[in-house]
């Protein structure tokens, strides 16, 4: 997750059309990293991810979950797209959380 949906307070299950949240943790893991939360500065969105989000929050910590070998393939991507400039350090973090976990879910 990244911090713009915490940010913007997107109601994922309704995104998702899950309305029952049993059923949302059962068939959704919500994953990030303590960077993401690291971004978040002002008190009242704080708040709101510690202790109101509609969801449990699974907070990964960057340095020791990410491979380097991810942000590697991560960043040779972005610059093969053009898209370096354009992904903050933590964007790239995000992006290589998804490729770590879809490579953990084969």
């Amino acid at each position: 997750m990244d911090t713009n949906v915490l940010l913007k307070k997107t109601q994922l299950r309704e995104l998702l059309k899950v309305k029952d949240l049993a059923l949302f943790e059962e068939l959704f893991e919500v994953v990030t990293l303590d960077t993401v939360i690291g971004e978040i500065k002002d008190e009242q969105s704080r708040a709101y991810v510690d202790h109101g989000l509609p969801y449990s929050l699974d907070v990964k910590t960057a340095k020791t979950f990410i491979d380097r070998e991810d942000m590697v393939q991560v960043k040779n991507f972005a610059k093969d797209t053009g898209d370096f400039t354009s992904l903050s350090e933590v964007d790239q973090q995000v992006i290589a959380l998804g490729v770590k976990l879809a490579k953990i879910k084969k």
